[in-house]
């Protein structure tokens, strides 16, 4: 059988993910004498009757390590230079835009004459 250590209070409640005023209160309800401070060391049965009874708090931490989070959208962001686009801008070569009157069709030309 392996021989456990015996264990501070603080590093048995971080192992079974229980607080250690929540371990404190339970060891007490067994009828165990302990103060609630976290250099408290515990006796191995102490540690056995804590590994018994939160078995599923350790269990529900060491799933909790498995699980593995991916940042599934990764872009840069950066900043443009703008200063060519201003002076294309100014020098009056920017973005042509068309423009066409409701009734006509792009490319096509209205006829201008009075009827």
């Amino acid at each position: 059988m392996v021989e456990v250590k015996s264990k501070r209070a603080a590093k048995a409640a971080k192992e079974l993910n229980v607080g250690l005023s929540t371990l404190v209160q339970h060891l007490q309800k067994k009828g165990y004498e302990i103060e609630e401070k976290p250099t408290t060391k515990l006796t191995e049965e102490m540690y056995k009757v804590l590994l018994k009874d939160f078995r599923e708090d350790l269990y529900s931490k060491e799933e909790a390590a498995q699980v593995e989070f991916s940042n599934t959208r990764k872009e840069d962001v950066g900043i443009e230079d703008t200063s060519e686009k201003k002076k294309s801008q100014e020098d009056g070569g920017g973005d042509e835009v068309m423009v066409s009157s409701p009734g006509t069709a792009a490319g096509e030309e209205e006829d201008k004459t009075d009827q």
